[in-house]
């Protein structure tokens, strides 16, 4: 829920000698803003800083810095914190504006801090894409990691059971070791547990509060803190479709039934080496597979084939001229010439046939989409438009 605007919030936090509304300009150099150099815990989220200012006047050997985006939430934490301390200096907590997600633009190494506490952070649990804004997720702890000491800790507490569950899985990610754990907080007796307005709230419905500390650990792999699918990388090739007296020169993938292409006809062509351009691939296929040595060709199109997250670019050349011999043997496949006429009968993908007919009309360089699923060729598009299938 959010709070409402109040007008007096941010001038009593500029008044305030321990609230701090500008937290970029103090990174690296938090420890500075404290009377004594003693160990250093962030409270993330802090919210109306009930429980923050309980556990900073209770654990005065302890300099806190508690932040919140809203200035009219910490405008109630001073409140609640100079009610809590009375007459007694506020040295060891200061209030920071910050929003969270941006963590690492406050806070470096130099920051030197020992924990870090989050508390009822939102779950964002609506939508998968939501997931990434979580205080927990791995592109927030791999922030938290720039700042932590190593064995710094982080103190988590939520009633969320997906929130709890998955942040177990982050933390390894990001070489977290879980060192306590408990799924009732409140029946296992852990000492100190600062309460806060959430927690409290929760607690009189019957919810449970989850609750882990975790110490920062070695990385042996970083994650991938965007949690983006993680996809092939294209494959890149070349094909070519060698023409003499009235015949075409084929390749009859038959040698291996693991060949994705087995069973099919297929003009000659292979995948890119590092540094080849589509000449220099076309040319060295042509001569592995066949023995033959092109002197007549030409590039005449590119074909990008798509299925699910594979992708091809094939680069397609026709031939009318070369010199040398037709090898005995190919390990591809059969390697032999065909009556033209007899080409479209042949087995082959559907897509295929339709770069087939543009050499054959002799059309210009062309780009050619061929997009498949489980039943073949869904779609097709020449030239950025759609062909009829």
């Amino acid at each position: 829920m959010r709070m409402r605007k109040k007008k007096w919030a941010r001038p009593e936090l500029e008044a305030c000698p321990w609230a701090v509304l500008d937290s970029d300009a103090n990174r690296g150099r938090w420890r500075s803003l404290f009377p004594k150099d003693q160990p250093l815990h962030v409270e993330l989220g802090c919210g109306k800083g009930v429980s923050t200012a309980a556990m900073a006047h209770a654990e005065k050997d302890v300099n806190f810095v508690a932040i919140d985006i809203s200035t009219d939430v910490l405008g109630v934490a001073r409140r609640n914190v100079a009610a809590r301390y009375g007459d007694e200096p506020v040295d060891n907590l200061r209030l920071a504006v910050k929003e969270c997600s941006f963590i690492s633009q406050a806070f470096s190494g130099e920051d030197r801090v020992e924990r870090i506490y989050i508390s009822f952070c939102n779950p964002w649990s609506q939508r998968e894409r939501q997931k990434k804004r979580r205080l927990t997720h791995p592109r927030q702890l791999m922030q938290y990691r720039d700042f932590l000491v190593d064995g710094g800790q982080i103190w988590f507490k939520t009633d969320d059971d997906g929130l709890f569950d998955d942040t177990v899985g982050y933390l390894a990610q990001c070489g977290f070791t879980i060192q306590y754990l408990t799924r009732d907080l409140h029946a296992s007796g852990f000492a100190p547990n600062y309460v806060s307005e959430h927690e409290a709230m929760f607690t009189a419905q019957g919810v449970k509060t989850k609750f882990l500390i975790a110490a920062k650990g070695p990385l042996a792999e970083k994650p991938d803190v965007l949690g983006r699918k993680k996809r092939p990388a294209p494959e890149i090739t070349t094909i070519c479709y060698l023409e003499k007296d009235g015949k075409c020169l084929l390749i009859h993938r038959n040698k291996r039934e693991s060949d994705g292409n087995y069973g099919k006809w297929l003009g000659i062509g292979g995948h890119f080496e590092r540094g080849e351009s589509p000449e220099d691939c076309v040319l060295r296929e042509v001569r592995e597979e066949t023995g033959l040595t092109l002197t007549e060709y030409a590039f005449r199109g590119v074909v990008t084939f798509v299925s699910g997250d594979w992708v091809e670019y094939m680069h397609v050349f026709s031939a009318t001229d070369f010199t040398g011999s037709l090898a005995a043997d190919c390990d591809e496949g059969e390697v032999c010439w065909v009556e033209k006429e007899k080409v479209p009968g042949l087995p082959m993908w559907a897509g295929d046939r339709i770069f087939l007919r543009l050499l054959d009309e002799g059309s210009p360089f062309f780009s050619l989409k061929l997009i498949y699923d489980d039943t073949g060729l869904a779609a097709a598009v020449l030239n950025g438009k759609a062909l009829a299938l």
